[in-house]
């Protein structure tokens, strides 16, 4: 899978490779999809109680919160995971240093295409308490 390309560090986690299909081999690549669906469905709780918003982020570089400082329900409906589903849904991934060059999220399934909903899913997520 190649998740970040070069993280900050310079690290390249693609190992030098362009992938044609998702991690299980056969789901191909899409690489017109602009909202990834990980921030909508869950969330990595790290070594050191970081919560990171993909299981996929070895660099800790989408922290949204620590579970030894807030409950993870906390972390869950907070200000900090609201502004990265928020900046995904507005097609802005390349914002994100992690999600910039990231194909995991290209290789999702059809049913976990949020593009079509992104429009829906901002107004719901504009009127969640804060």
């Amino acid at each position: 899978m190649g998740w970040s390309g070069a993280d900050s560090q310079g690290r390249d986690f693609r190992l030098g490779r362009d992938p044609d299909s998702a991690i299980d081999g056969m789901t191909p690549i899409r690489p017109e999809r602009r909202v990834c669906s990980a921030p909508f469905k869950s969330l990595a709780v790290n070594f050191n109680g970081q919560v990171s918003v993909c299981c996929v982020d070895w660099s800790l570089e989408t922290v949204v919160g620590d579970v030894s400082v807030e409950p993870l329900r906390e972390i869950w409906n907070g200000a900090a995971l609201a502004r990265f589903r928020d900046t995904h849904l507005r097609g802005r991934r390349q914002e994100l240093a992690a999600c910039r060059n990231c194909t995991y999220m290209l290789g999702f399934s059809d049913f976990e295409d949020l593009d079509t909903a992104a429009a829906e899913l901002l107004e719901k997520l504009r009127d969640q308490p804060k």
